[in-house]
């Protein structure tokens, strides 16, 4: 009789080991998968892409604070120089700028248009110009306000800009200053600005000026807190800077508005995570304690993103804990009654003052905040579809176990001894015993063999359905067992094998992948494989990591991480590459410089070609900017030739090129490759629309290392200048750096700009000095002597001669003629009838359509006008004939200035025939000392009077000089001791004109 209780238990022991073994294999995938790291290198690329964003919009945000937004030197000089001015002129002092005098009103109409330029060129909302007046620089007592002089302008909108200023506002400036500026007034204006003891934007620059004497204006700028101005619904940022006298202490401060709207305009937060569940939060920290020690406070100053006020409320403030999750990042302390659950926030603090500087305890930062579960969501979705795909593995595992178990009839020692001994990863085969139950047994043996198998492909095609790119393996070295996924060899882009592959022959494959290895974990057993595509060819990326356990039980797990790191290059290209040309840009460019610095002995020969493409403008405007790029790419196809190891190419600008060569052993050989680089230029060319070829042609400037300079930066700059040669003297060479062309005529190079402003926005004032008559001491006219509004070209001299290198002095001459009439009739006390002297370029003439429009504008002055022509400048007699004609045609007047300094005196009297000659001030200094100055002076106006023409003395600054010229037969006097030159001239002193008379009576004429 069978024992039921021996039965039962083999039919126990069978299903116990089929359900043993698919468990321990699905623990094994479970166990390699959640805890080899995968997962957890998933979160960090996350991670890491979100940091990355995070720091380049910090990158741009701070580059605009600093370098766009804030870049008031221009503004600051002119302003300074403006109001010196103005106080010198009506001889005040800062302590007068009260509000709404007419003085002050003046002077703010006169700072209007460097606002405005400034509101344009930097792209801001608001600029303003705040005096201090009579009062204290310290800030009023708690609960006082005080009224300040000022001129506040507004735009909502930077990026649209109307050509007549219909966008501006006025929001706090003078009545009288509406009417004159003609802007429309902001329906919350002021006539002032009111301002208290919290009025940081006013107090805090000037208050750091007067305690840090002799700070830089970086140093002094301050950007304040959000805030808005008294009765005014608009949030906005400012940056100020104090305005400081000549003494260094300041008098009031001009600045720039941002509104907290156009900040967060700068902050597109679908960045973080491809939806609206991202945030940027731009903040202060007064303080930035240590991890660990307690939370981090930050003032709001904009948000962008609807997760920001979801996680952090409607506060002001919001805080983060100081200590660090994965890396860098910070979790969030959700505000009273906001449970968002994990929030990571990433801060990075933007550098806007200098160490030391007075304000640098205000940390601004840039936080980006996103849910955990959005940064890690892919995670998740992995980590989610394994569970599922385990659990549905094991239950159908154990369902084929338990129906295997029961086909069991018979407890067959032979046969369960021989099953326990068999593969469960290879088909099985059992030879018939010609006995049906045992046949029927067999049977049942190999259909569990079967249905195992067909598990383990089930458990790979789960994978695939769930779009998780994974694959993974386990081999036994001492049983020579080997196991893997069905897309294993497909990860790997390798076709799968027809016959599967044998321990070894799989260890020997696991050896080859070690020569593809990218990059590699910290602890070895992870690595990022570079493989390619057998099929398909193209790139892939896969991470492995292997790991042993049991002595001989090695495992391994796959996961394809392609589309993370071919973003990931996608974004450092763009970063680093000029999208027209593919070349470096300006940033790739100087960093592979600062590489290069850091290996200086590698170096060797080296060079610094700055290359400029000529004839870019006129490719554009004749055929239109698609030829034009076509030009761009040619020239960069050929510079492209000669980036190899030893040569840097970046594209600059539009039409500017940088080369860097490095590491020749002679200048002669690297002289070469640079002539071969000319003769590529020049036998290469672009199809135009005509069916014709144009050839590309460039200037080039080249500055040599080690023989110019060591440091690369300073080479950049010569080998601009270099070019800059180049394309003024002969296009299409190459010129080699000049040290003492550059000591002579760099300034030429770097205040184009300058004469560019000034020429286009009339930035010359005209002063005027009296002309007077020898006879009776009357006031006869006055010469318009041209002041630039400019520190960096400060004299008419230094205009002149920038002008004369760019071509462009007929624009002096025409901005002369036109300010100075224009400055003349508005003095407010001219003689009556009194000529006005304005010097004319000799080789320069007015065109007929500038004639016109001339005669149009200042008919009335044309026969009081006389024109004045030094004796040293070159001659033009087509220009001189044009002048002498309209002379004659409006009775005007001609004047031979510096007189008796040049070559041919009696030559110039006789071809231009003046009416008046200026005896140079180098023959009246001291006259009155030198005998041969006094023969000099006697003889010219001895030769002048015979000719019929009044003389004029002019540099006459002392009673002796006076008494002497005259005494030697002038006629008219000019000159420091008579009166010097002013916005609004002043007459000589009754006791000067005294001293004149005593004179004129003992000369007897």
């Amino acid at each position: 009789m069978r024992n039921p209780q021996r039965g039962k238990s083999f039919l126990f022991r069978v299903s116990t080991f089929l359900i043993a073994t698919l468990v321990f294999q699905c623990a094994l995938f479970a166990a390699f998968l959640f805890q080899g790291g995968v997962l957890n290198q998933l979160d960090q690329n996350a991670v890491d892409i979100f940091d990355e964003q995070i720091s380049n919009r910090t990158n741009y945000l701070e580059n605009d604070m600093l370098q766009r937004w804030s870049e008031l030197e221009w503004t600051q000089n002119m302003v300074e120089a403006i109001v010196s001015d103005f106080l010198d002129a009506q001889g005040l002092t800062s302590a007068d700028l009260i509000p709404n005098s007419d003085q002050t009103v003046d002077l703010l109409a006169r700072l209007a248009d460097p606002l405005i330029s400034t509101m344009r060129r930097n792209s801001v909302n608001g600029a303003f110009v705040v005096f201090n007046g009579p009062d204290a620089l310290a800030a009023p007592a708690d609960g006082s306000v005080l009224n300040k002089a000022c001129l506040y302008l507004r735009d909502m909108d930077p990026s649209s800009i109307s050509s007549t200023n219909a966008d501006l506002l006025l929001k706090r400036c003078s009545a009288d200053l509406v009417d004159r500026l003609g802007l429309t007034m902001d329906i919350n204006w002021a006539p002032t600005l009111s301002v208290d003891r919290d009025a940081d934007t006013f107090y805090a620059p000037i208050t750091a000026a007067a305690e840090n004497p002799g700070a830089s204006l970086q140093d002094l700028g301050y950007w304040s807190p959000p805030h808005t101005l008294k009765n005014d619904q608009t949030t906005v940022i400012t940056y100020s800077q104090p305005l400081l006298d000549a003494q260094g202490l300041p008098y009031g401060v001009l600045g720039i508005e941002l509104s907290v709207d156009y900040l967060r305009q700068q902050l597109p937060y679908t960045e973080l995570s491809g939806g609206s569940n991202g945030a940027y939060l731009l903040a202060i920290a007064d303080e930035v304690p240590a991890a660990g020690d307690q939370p981090i406070t930050f003032r709001t100053v904009s948000t962008s993103g609807p997760t920001a006020r979801w996680i952090f409320g409607e506060s002001g403030t919001f805080q983060l804990d100081s200590k660090n999750v994965y890396g860098d990042l910070h979790m969030a302390i959700p505000a009273q009654g906001h449970n968002a659950g994990d929030v990571y926030c990433s801060v990075r603090y933007l550098k806007l003052y200098n160490v030391n500087a007075p304000f640098e305890t205000q940390h601004w930062a840039l936080v980006a905040a996103i849910k955990s579960g959005d940064l890690l969501d892919f995670t998740a979705h992995v980590r989610s579809q394994m569970i599922l795909l385990t659990l549905s593995t094991l239950i159908l595992g154990i369902t084929i176990s338990l129906i295997a178990g029961v086909s069991f009839t018979r407890p067959l020692r032979t046969l369960a001894r021989k099953v326990r001994t068999l593969d469960p990863s290879k088909p099985v085969h059992l030879e018939p015993t010609k006995i049906l139950e045992i046949d029927d047994l067999s049977s049942a043996i190999e259909g569990l063999s079967h249905d195992v198998a067909e598990s383990s492909s089930r458990l790979s095609r789960i994978v695939r359905m769930a779009h998780v790119p994974l694959a993974a393996f386990q081999l036994s070295l001492s049983h020579n067992f080997l196991y893997y996924t069905e897309d294993f060899y497909s990860l790997l882009g390798l076709p799968s094998p027809e016959i599967p592959p044998d321990v070894p022959a799989f260890l020997e494959l696991l050896q080859s992948l070690s020569m593809c290895v990218e990059e590699k974990s910290g602890d070895g057993e992870a690595a990022i494989l570079h493989l390619t595509d057998l099929v398909t060819g193209a790139p892939r990326w896969v991470q492995i990591q292997v790991t042993q356990e049991g002595g001989d039980l090695v495992l391994g797990a796959l996961v394809d991480v392609t589309e993370s790191r071919l973003e990931r290059r996608r974004i450092e290209y763009e970063r680093d590459h000029d999208l027209l040309t593919s070349l470096l840009n300006r940033r790739a460019f100087y960093a592979h410089l600062e590489k290069l610095t850091q290996k200086p002995g590698a170096l060797g020969v080296g060079a610094m070609m700055m290359l400029d493409l000529d004839n870019l403008k006129s490719i554009n405007d004749t055929y239109g900017h698609d030829y034009g790029d076509e030009y761009i790419r040619g020239a960069a196809n050929v510079l492209r030739r000669f980036s190899a190891d030893r040569c840097v190419v970046a594209r600059i600008s539009g039409d500017e090129f940088y080369l860097f060569f490095s590491g020749y052993t002679s200048r002669a050989e690297l002289q070469q490759v640079i002539d071969r680089l000319q003769e590529a230029f020049t036998s290469t060319s672009i199809l135009l629309p005509s069916g014709e070829s144009c050839r590309l042609r460039a200037s080039a400037g080249v500055a040599w290392y080690p023989d110019d300079s060591t440091v690369l930066e300073e080479l950049v700059r010569f080998a601009d200048f270099a070019m800059y040669e180049a394309k003024h003297s002969l296009k299409g060479t190459i010129r080699d750096f000049d040290l003492q062309a550059y000591h002579e005529n760099s300034f030429l190079l770097y205040n184009n700009a300058e004469l560019d402003r000034i020429l286009e926005t009339q930035a010359v004032d005209f002063v005027f000095q009296p002309l007077v008559d020898c006879s009776n001491g009357t006031i006869m006219g006055y010469e318009g002597l041209m002041r630039p509004r400019s520190t960096i070209l400060s004299s008419p001299q230094d205009l002149l001669r920038i002008a004369r290198t760019q071509s462009k002095l007929h624009q002096v001459e025409w901005l002369t003629w036109c300010r100075g009439i224009e400055a003349f009739d508005a003095l407010s006390d001219k003689a009556e009838g009194a000529l006005i002297f304005l010097n004319s370029i000799p080789s320069q003439s007015m065109t007929p359509e500038e004639t016109a429009i001339y005669d149009a504008r200042f008919g009335p002055y044309l026969e009081r006008t006389v024109i004045e022509l030094t004796e040293n400048d070159e001659m033009n007699d087509t220009a001189n004939a044009a002048k002498f004609q309209r002379c004659r045609q409006y009775h005007q007047k001609v004047a031979l200035d510096d007189f008796g300094t040049g070559y041919s005196n009696d030559a110039l009297l006789l071809s231009i025939q003046p009416q008046y000659v200026k005896m140079d001030m180098s023959i009246v200094r001291n006259i009155d000392q030198d005998e041969n100055r006094q023969a000099i002076f006697r003889n010219l106006v001895g030769l002048c009077r015979s000719m019929g023409i009044k003389v004029i003395a002019e540099g006459v600054e002392t009673a002796e000089e006076m008494r002497t010229v005259v005494a030697l037969g002038a006629n008219y006097l000019q000159g420091y001791y008579l009166s010097r030159p002013k916005l609004q001239p002043t007459p000589p002193s009754e006791e000067v004109l005294a001293q004149l008379r005593e004179a004129w009576l003992q000369t007897g004429r």
